[in-house]
Order: structure tokens, then sequence, then C-alpha cells
């Protein structure tokens, strides 16, 4: 019984996703599907001919013990939005560009472009999103994910931690969200010890950055001045690309763990 739906939870998230949508500017949504039996978070999209949208997001079983909370509706109904804001503001052939650099050595590459295209793409979506709630559960779900990192054991003066860092950073001085759990942006940058430099020079580079190109050209810079260390997956979702060529953004588990 580890994998039963709770039915409540996917409902709401269904029904919240499909709302908030409304208030995406030019938006032509022509299917959504939102499925509950995969292994991870993803999904899949394209866009036909008449540049309607066909979205695919999938998320992994809930527990049978899960809590069925309002807070954890929000959650997830953030994680179906962060996913429909790759669809809508990640262009998809520099991240299949980005999948090419991974199999030809660049090993990280795409792990460090969605940390950071995540917080990029989010605020574009906020900015075509013309609902209140939109910033609200995405907010929700970047402090649920940093709490888990927090509860597990995260240093934000570890180089190990620098993308993560990086990602935290941005959600909060690019998409002003609140991470009570991290403080302010200056709260971060202080606890980053030596890594504060770096940190900063990379934050003032990627808000300048105008699209996924720019990100990825950024992600090259770093992954060349930072080629020794360790960089951990991290960001909302660490992306990844199929046998058949399609694109997913396999996110975090309920617990935090990755």
């Amino acid at each position: 019984m580890h994998n039963i739906i709770a039915c409540e939870l996917v409902s709401a998230v269904e029904k919240n996703t499909l709302s908030a949508l409304k208030y995406v500017t030019d938006l032509k949504l022509k299917k959504l599907r939102i499925r509950w039996g995969g292994y991870t978070a993803s999904t899949n999209w394209e866009y036909t001919d008449k540049n309607e949208l066909i979205s695919e997001i999938n998320f992994p079983p809930i527990k049978a013990d899960a809590k069925i909370t309002n807070y954890m509706a929000e959650v997830y109904t953030g994680f179906a939005l962060h996913e429909i804001g790759h669809n809508l503001c990640t262009q998809k052939d520099v991240w299949t560009k980005a999948c090419e650099l991974e199999r030809h050595g660049q090993v990280g590459i795409t792990q460090l472009l969605n940390a950071l295209e995540d917080p990029r793409q989010e605020k574009e979506l906020l900015s075509r999103c013309h609902f209140e709630g939109a910033k609200n559960v995405l907010e929700t779900l970047t402090e649920w994910a940093v709490n888990a990192s927090v509860k597990n054991g995260f240093k934000a003066d570890d180089p190990k931690n620098f993308s993560y860092c990086l990602n935290i950073l941005a959600y909060i001085d690019m998409c002003g969200y609140s991470v009570p759990s991290i403080g302010s942006a200056e709260d971060l940058l202080v606890s980053s010890g030596k890594l504060r430099h770096d940190l900063e020079t990379a934050l003032i580079k990627l808000k300048a950055c105008k699209n996924t190109q720019d990100v990825l050209d950024l992600c090259i810079e770093l992954m060349g001045q930072y080629s020794n260390q360790n960089q951990q997956d991290q960001g909302k979702g660490v992306s990844d690309q199929s046998e058949d060529g399609s694109e997913s953004s396999e996110d975090k588990s309920e617990d935090g763990s990755e």
C-alpha cells in the first residue's frame, strides 16, 4: 500500500493549476495532463503549428500515509506551475544543446543549467501570470525545498553547494521570495564565507540573463571557473534527458531527498 495516491491532494493540484493558468498572458493551452505514476517529477512539452501548448507533467505517487494539508497542496501546485514555467519560458533547443554538451564530456552542465534557469524562468513566468496566487505557491515551494535542505545539513560555505547557494540567492533577490530558514540575501551571503565574492559576481551576471541561452553561456563560464569542484545536484529540479530525446525536470521528493 506504499504508493496509493492521495486523491484529495491530486484533485486540488489539478484544479489549482488549471485555475492559475487562466491568468497567463497569451497562453494557448491545447492540452494539459498531470500524471501520477512515475519515479520523479518531470515535464514534457511541445507546441503545435498554431503555437498551442501541449504539456504533460508527471509526479511520483503520493505515499499512502502522506498528510493531506493545504500546505502540501500549495507545494505541489507550485511544482506544477514551476514545470509549466519551463514549458513557457525555457528554450527547449537550448536545453537539448546542454544535454549534448553533457554527453560529450561537460559533466554537470545540465544540473547547473537547471539550478540557474529555475529562478530566471520563474521570474519570467510571474511577469506573465497575472495571478497573485502564482507567486504565493512558487514561494511556498521554494521555502519547502530549502527547509528540507537545511534539515539535511545544507552549509552555505561548502564549495559543493555553490550552485544551490546561487539558486537560493536568486530566488530571494531576483524573485523576491521570502525564505525564513535562510533569511535575507545578505544573511545567505554572510554565511557563505569565502564564496561570497563569487556568488555576488555570478548573481549579477544571472540577473542580466534574458533567456535560457544566456543562462547556458553563464553556466559554461562558471564550469570553466569551477571545473575542479564537485557540483551538487541542486535547484528545484535536476534536469535530465530521456532515451527518446524528450526533456524532463527531475524534482525533489516529498522529504526533500533527491
